[in-house]
């Protein structure tokens, strides 16, 4: 896979999850249930940060890169993930549904996978990317 489509995918990720985060955080605002118990606004802010992340591939910094994509897919797997499946399936009251739940759980998967293919280096640069 090409760096540059492995970039867009992790920033349609990102998207995901910063709109995930805002819809659930509107949710709260008008007296409903938060999609999932995680407070939107840190959503939203670790998914901001981790859009930063991603610029150290834009500057070719790949080690970096690579680092901080490791310690993406630590994050996301377990508190997107893992920490999810658990409190879905032990205290479903949390979330306003279990679709929501799934939801969210399929989006940390979509972005833990693309974080696994940078980490491990599953990608081409190519001179014609910029």
């Amino acid at each position: 896979m090409k760096l540059k489509y492995l970039l867009k995918l992790q920033f349609i990720y990102c998207l995901l999850g910063l709109l995930f985060n805002l819809l659930s955080w509107i949710f709260i605002a008008y007296n409903y249930q938060a999609l999932t118990p995680t407070i939107p606004v840190e959503g939203i802010a670790a998914m901001s940060i981790y859009g930063i992340f991603l610029l150290t591939a834009y500057f070719r910094k790949i080690g970096w890169y690579r680092f901080l994509m490791f310690i993406s897919m630590i994050i996301f797997g377990y508190g997107g993930v893992v920490k999810h499946i658990f409190s879905l399936s032990q205290s479903p009251e949390l979330y306003h549904s279990f679709s929501a739940g799934i939801t969210g759980i399929m989006i940390n998967i979509f972005g833990v996978v693309l974080n696994l293919i940078a980490t491990l280096g599953l990608f081409k640069i190519t001179t014609t990317e910029k």
